[in-house]
């Protein structure tokens, strides 16, 4: 058996009888011209090598069996790093212009800091070849500038995880071998303040007031003045499906438009009618879908409207679809029934409601099922209603 330790200075040797590479450099290998190899040959990967850029022709003869170049670092802890620092292997983890710092300033007891960072991205040659698809490890670490001698830091609560791309900062801690359990409601309302119980916010219009209709509240203005009267907007994303719901007032005769705009264009799907000076309800399909992430509606007064003539908005109800010119159920709030809740992260009355049914019973069920089945050292997670869904 022959040893050979392969070195940057002597690339090109010829190898005879039975070879094992014992030893290795960090270094890149380039091979060009021919190469022949006769006899059985088998190589494995020995630690991390930067990238095998093969030229030319290479031939081998009898039985081979190898294994693939990893890039430098691959393996190696990440480290947190300033965007202006040289990273060729793209192993590093650059951080977003948020999050917090602990500074001589703030308090000494505990207190929770946190940041956005990107993920390492791919690993390419100098052709923008995939080389290696990177795999998403990640490792947490803190840094502390100053550190006075025998002095201390604590750190407790670590957590790392993956946040929807529209979301900054971290969600609340939860201890290590626990499960976050969320449970998607049977409707969605994803209008927030949809009958202004507390205010008017989020409304819009020239000189928008919130006024008492019926047995609850409205939105108002003046249809002479005003060129719209528009909801609160929503929570969405682009590419989806809506269908809205309203109830609406204005002097018999007048005539208005109702129109889903998503925060980036409207929506082709609009309704125009005749008011009977008492208040209706008007429903809307989606016929396509949108390019923006904050849906809402909006009533457009048509033809002449005389100074004082007031128009009125409540009851809003702003639904995903699953298809288009679908049309919008039953309007509903958080506050509809035993099986209805407002939004947890949101004052009651303001923000989206959720409907869930048979919510009580099926809410027992899930609980005892968890708490039966969770595998041991996991902690049973208490689920949540009334959080709106990462999709």
């Amino acid at each position: 058996m022959t040893q050979y330790t392969l070195n940057p200075a002597h690339v090109s040797e010829r190898l005879q009888g039975s070879v094992r590479v014992t030893k290795t450099h960090l270094f890149t290998v380039a091979a060009s011209g021919q190469s022949r190899t006769f006899g059985r040959v088998t190589w494995r990967k020995p630690g991390p090598i930067v990238a095998w850029t093969k030229q030319g022709q290479v031939r081998t003869f009898g039985k081979a069996r190898g294994g693939s170049s990893t890039p430098f670092g691959s393996f190696r802890d990440f480290a947190h790093y300033g965007t202006a620092m040289v990273d060729p292997g793209k192993v590093l983890v650059g951080s977003l212009a948020s999050g917090t710092t602990l500074d001589s300033g703030q308090p000494s007891g505990m207190r929770r800091i946190w940041c956005d960072v990107t993920p390492p991205r791919e690993f390419l040659d100098g052709s923008g070849n995939r080389v290696w698809p990177r795999a998403a490890f990640m490792g947490l670490g803190v840094r502390v500038n100053g550190m006075a001698a025998n002095s201390a830091q604590y750190i407790d609560g670590a957590q790392v995880e993956v946040v929807p791309k529209a979301r900054t900062g971290p969600s609340a801690y939860a201890p290590a071998r626990s499960l976050n359990v969320v449970v998607r409601p049977d409707r969605l309302n994803y209008c927030p303040n949809p009958k202004l119980d507390v205010d008017a916010s989020g409304y819009s219009g020239s000189g928008v007031t919130r006024v008492a209709q019926g047995s609850g509240w409205a939105a108002q203005v003046d249809g002479s003045v005003a060129a719209s009267l528009g909801s609160a907007p929503a929570a969405g994303k682009p590419g989806q499906i809506w269908t809205v719901r309203a109830t609406v007032m204005g002097p018999k005769g007048r005539t208005a438009t109702l129109r889903i705009h998503d925060g980036d264009t409207f929506l082709n799907g609009s309704v125009t009618w005749t008011f009977t000076g008492t208040p209706q309800e008007v429903t809307v399909p989606a016929t396509n879908t949108g390019t923006g992430s904050a849906p809402r509606l909006n009533v457009y007064p048509s033809g002449t409207w005389a100074g004082g003539d007031l128009l009125t908005l409540t009851n809003v109800l702003l639904e995903r679809a699953s298809s288009f010119n679908a049309q919008p159920g039953a309007y509903f709030d958080g506050g509809s029934g035993i099986d209805y809740l407002w939004d947890a992260s949101a004052s009651v009355g303001t923000g989206p409601s959720y409907y869930y049914r048979d919510r009580v019973t099926r809410s027992y069920l899930l609980n005892r099922l968890l708490q039966e089945n969770c595998p041991l050292g996991v902690i049973p997670p208490v689920p949540q209603f009334a959080v709106l869904p990462s999709e």
